[in-house]
């Protein structure tokens, strides 16, 4: 599923208490799990394990529900297919 979003701040408070900011990207695309994994050829179950990792950057429209920009995937490839030297 693919999302189009605008730049706001959004704040919200976790099950511990703690207030959390996020800011979107202004007109990024944004992508769910599974369409992600999709396009990484990898398992979303892959995706979540980088996500709480933190090696991929997400976007959280709730508490539940993640989104991953345009940008990380192309960042996500571009180092994927970068040489190592």
């Amino acid at each position: 599923m693919v999302f189009t979003t605008l730049q706001t701040q959004e704040r919200s408070i976790t099950k511990r208490g703690i207030v959390m900011t996020s800011e979107s990207v202004k007109l990024d695309t944004l992508h769910d799990v599974p369409e992600v994994a999709r396009r990484l050829g990898l398992k979303p179950s892959t995706i979540r394990k980088l996500i709480l990792q933190k090696r991929i950057p997400v976007y959280r429209p709730s508490l539940r529900a993640v989104r991953i920009s345009e940008k990380a995937i192309q960042d996500i490839l571009a180092k994927a297919s970068a040489p190592p030297w």
